[in-house]
């Protein structure tokens, strides 16, 4: 590929990442209809908490993890995968990331997968812009840990999530190290093991694939809010009735305080007449 094409190329991303990065800000500067959406109508609360700090360490692991595998991995028969990966997830954390802050779209121009794209569109590979998107991911993988930590304490959150992520994580490794199995085959492998629905590959396309981790992690998930808010509505029928009651209790304490003090009153009429 000849510099005069890969200039204008990289211009191109870095262009329409900025403008990327410029819509996110304006829908979330205006997001008066978007904040009318109450994520509590679809997601109990725990659940969300729950979510939220999945995400967060799943981006923290994907960043550092996943940034320092994949450095490794430039110019294997997986390199095609890891790349619309990594531009499937850059997105996502550009989305995240960006606010009205410098430091923030520093991290975010770093953070650009141009070569990602080139070598998907053009299949030629720039390893020079790869240096500054692998600093930008592990910046942001640190930065993503410490928004982990901070969630996690400002919720009082428990730490069960980390033996989740770990558990995932070492099966992905694992799986695509031992069966020699591409990326996407060793998610969809570990996503139908995770959810007991075996240790095989469905899907025979690409995107067959992706919509079959979608479907599993989709249908776990929403399992997940079912027991949540089964038992959220469970627990507030159990106090509801308890209230119920103590507000009958206090009903008939009521009751029995005003008739004593009827009597009460009638007693010291009959001892002043007398």
């Amino acid at each position: 590929m000849l510099i005069n094409e890969i200039i204008p190329a990289v211009i191109v991303c870095f262009i329409a990442y900025i403008a990327l990065y410029g819509i996110a800000i304006l829908i979330k500067d205006n997001n008066k209809y978007l904040g009318k959406l109450n994520p509590e109508r679809f997601l109990p609360l725990d659940e969300r908490y729950y979510l939220d700090q999945i995400f967060l360490i799943f981006c923290a692991i994907f960043c550092i993890v996943g940034g320092i595998l994949s450095f490794y991995l430039v110019g294997s028969t997986n390199f095609i995968e890891i790349c619309f990966f990594n531009i499937v997830t850059v997105t996502i954390f550009i989305l995240y990331l960006a606010e009205k802050s410098i430091l923030k779209f520093i991290l975010c121009l770093l953070l650009v997968p141009a070569a990602s794209l080139i070598y998907v569109i053009y299949s030629k590979d720039v390893s020079m812009l790869l240096i500054p998107n692998y600093i930008g991911i592990l910046i942001a993988g640190c930065y993503f840990v410490y928004k982990f930590i901070k969630y996690t304490r400002m919720n009082n959150l428990e730490l069960t999530v980390l033996i989740f992520a770990f558990i995932i994580t070492v099966s992905m490794i694992a799986t695509t190290l031992g069966e020699k199995a591409s990326l996407v085959d060793s998610m969809v492998m570990v996503s139908n093991a995770f959810t007991s629905n075996g240790y095989t590959v469905l899907g025979t396309t690409y995107w067959g694939k992706i919509d079959s981790i979608l479907l599993v992690w989709g249908g776990y998930l929403l399992s997940g809010v079912g027991t949540a808010t089964l038992a959220a509505g469970l627990i507030s029928r159990h106090f509801k009735k308890k209230f119920e009651s103590r507000e009958n209790e206090l009903s008939e304490l009521k009751t029995e305080v005003s008739n004593l003090t009827d009597e009460i009153k009638e007693l010291k009429t009959m001892i002043q007449e007398k």
